[in-house]
């Protein structure tokens, strides 16, 4: 009997032993263990974004409209005494020109037609010595010096720097949204600053060009160019942006943060230690983010919540760990 007490006594002062131990596993070892199975997530809050929409179009810088500066009479110029590019006044002498080799290529053209060179000499008499401007501009061609250049052929051309314009081509499926009178910005590949225009013109007819290798339908577009400094220059290269509607503000996330199943679009919420999923809808995508609907802006989202399953726990990752 008395052993049997004994017996008892060893197998209840063992299974203390065994309690004391578990509680032991369970206080100092299970959470950590827990915690290193747990996975840590970043969280990102929804950003709020200024958004307008905008139709993009690729074109030339160009003057709308060139001043030719001409001469009743045939004529050699000898120089000029501008280059292209350069600002012209009114009643600036632009080039001079050479009687001589105007009479001499004037007699070759047209003493075998009966004109006498006397009458030449004559008309000669009338040649002014200069040419001078006859408005202010920019130049932007000049006649080969050396050459006899013919009545209204243009020994000049001058364009005013207001005038600068881009023509660019839209694309068919986006030319419905551009209107007449729709602000724009314009900017050069060869510049780092924008200007700011308005679509003056869209063409009543669409052409096809090669975009690459491929054919593309497009319609020709003006954007008359505001306050062009002397950097902007006709023949850059320069790309337009159209403004097509009202500017709204978006709540957006990046796409590495939206999930998709058979149900639809969703997130996980960080909420309480837990990813708690929430079902969205997204709205207008754009180059990194895209609008998202049935989220705040003061909730932490999860991003790119690999191996997250819904109310599972999680470790949000200290700041630290981010950087």
């Amino acid at each position: 009997m008395k052993h049997s007490k004994d017996r008892k006594r060893a197998a209840h002062a063992v299974i203390l032993a065994a309690v004391i131990l578990l509680g032991a596993y369970t206080v100092f070892i299970t959470p950590q263990a827990v915690k290193s199975m747990t996975p840590k997530v970043s969280v990102i809050f929804p950003q709020n974004m200024q958004y307008t929409p905008t139709v993009s179009c690729n074109g030339t810088v160009e003057y709308s409209e060139l001043f030719s500066l001409t001469n009743e009479m045939p004529l050699v110029i000898s120089k000029f005494t501008v280059g292209v590019g350069s600002k012209v006044d009114e009643g600036q002498t632009v080039a001079l020109t050479d009687k001589e080799k105007t009479f001499e290529q004037l007699s070759a053209l047209y003493g075998t037609s009966g004109l006498d060179t006397g009458s030449i000499a004559a008309a000669m008499k009338e040649l002014p010595e200069s040419i001078c401007a006859t408005s202010s501009g920019v130049v932007c061609s000049l006649a080969n010096t050396g050459e006899l250049i013919m009545p209204d052929t243009p020994i000049i051309q001058l364009a005013d720097k207001s005038s600068l314009v881009l023509n660019a081509a839209v694309p068919e499926g986006l030319i419905s949204r551009v209107k007449t009178g729709q602000s724009a910005t314009v900017t050069a590949s060869a510049l780092d600053t924008s200007f700011e225009g308005t679509v003056s013109y869209i063409s009543s007819c669409a052409r096809k060009q090669y975009n690459g290798t491929a054919q593309e339908t497009v319609v020709d577009i003006t954007i008359e160019i505001e306050n062009p400094t002397s950097e902007l220059k006709s023949g850059f290269t320069a790309k337009g942006e159209i403004k097509t509607g009202v500017g709204q503000t978006l709540l957006t996330l990046p796409y590495s943060a939206i999930c998709q199943d058979d149900k639809g679009e969703f997130v996980y919420v960080f909420k309480n230690g837990s990813a708690v999923r929430r079902d969205i809808s997204t709205g207008l995508e754009l180059a990194e983010v895209t609008q998202v609907l049935g989220v705040m802006s003061d909730e932490e989202i999860i991003d790119d919540p690999r191996d997250i399953s819904s109310d599972c726990l999680v470790i949000k990752r200290a700041k630290e760990e981010l950087e």
